[in-house]
């Protein structure tokens, strides 16, 4: 019911958003004023150019991180990161449905909205378009929505791997991080603010909709250690099948041992249960308790 609520509240704001910026659309010139002014100086300096990249690698790395702690099992049946496969689950496919597929693949490519840079408001030679007209003269990778902004919040869904005693300070960091990326966007010109409301509401909406969708016991993988056992069951398999995985580098096998006897901690939407001490066997994913 929780979640459900948290999902109303999202789908209530991207609607108050739209109809906001939709009556208004003067607030996007207005918020965007003072950078367009100053011919979006602080396009030129480093120190922002540094947090600029920051901002696009994080999310990067985290996807990567969350992959492989996911499908580590493969490489090495005996390796577990001890986090929920659930969630790392939902996380992955928040990355790949939000920034990846609806932000740079649907909207941006579709939603022919110029940047701030491009309008003649601020120097440019398109006119400026309200976030619902498509009939912009951008042809690629155009205003609406942000994708840097749209990662940057998936990359904040990394707190339901956390344990709870850090998982207000977690928060707090994913926060910041986002409200960073989203000021240089504006600051660069890169996007109005519309844009970057849209992003972030869209991919917190899916975000909160997967979490919710893979903890959900009514359906196979919402049951706690049911995903990890496939994923190792299939890495047996893969083993069996293909004898040179068999042959693991030094560093994986230190891995996997020195993972053997660890609490597992179970994250789930904020609240960390412990779900008891693993260990490796010899069979497809067998859990110790």
């Amino acid at each position: 019911m929780k979640g459900s609520r948290c999902l109303l509240l999202i789908a209530g704001l991207l609607v108050g958003a739209g109809l906001l910026f939709g009556l208004f659309p003067s607030l996007d010139l207005d918020v965007s004023q003072p950078f367009g002014a100053a011919g979006f100086q602080l396009k030129g300096s480093s120190l922002a150019a540094a947090l600029r990249q920051i901002g696009q690698w994080l999310p990067m790395i985290i996807f990567v991180a969350c992959l492989a702690a996911l499908l580590g099992p493969l490489a090495n049946p005996r390796w577990r990161s001890g986090f929920d496969a659930r969630s790392l689950a939902a996380i992955l496919l928040t990355f790949t449905l939000g920034p990846g597929l609806l932000i740079n693949v649907g909207l941006k490519d579709h939603w022919h909205r110029p940047r701030p840079i491009q309008v003649s408001e601020f120097g440019g030679a398109d006119p400026f378009k309200p976030w619902w007209d498509t009939s912009g003269a951008c042809q690629l990778n155009c205003s609406f929505a942000s994708g840097e902004v749209a990662a940057a919040t998936a990359a904040v869904g990394v707190v339901a791997l956390v344990p709870l005693a850090y998982g207000g300070a977690a928060l707090v960091l994913g926060i910041v991080l986002t409200l960073i990326v989203a000021y240089l966007r504006l600051a660069f010109g890169g996007h109005f603010l519309s844009d970057i409301v849209f992003a972030a509401l869209l991919t917190q909406f899916i975000a909160f909709a997967l979490m919710m969708l893979f903890h959900d016991r009514r359906w196979r993988y919402g049951c706690e250690g049911v995903l990890e056992q496939d994923i190792r069951l299939l890495a047996f398999r893969l083993h069996a099948q293909l004898p040179w995985l068999r042959h693991q580098p030094p560093w994986l096998v230190r891995s996997a041992h020195l993972a053997h006897g660890k609490p597992a901690f179970s994250p789930t939407l904020g609240s960390v249960t412990v779900i008891g001490w693993e260990r490796a066997d010899d069979h497809a994913g067998v859990h110790g308790r």
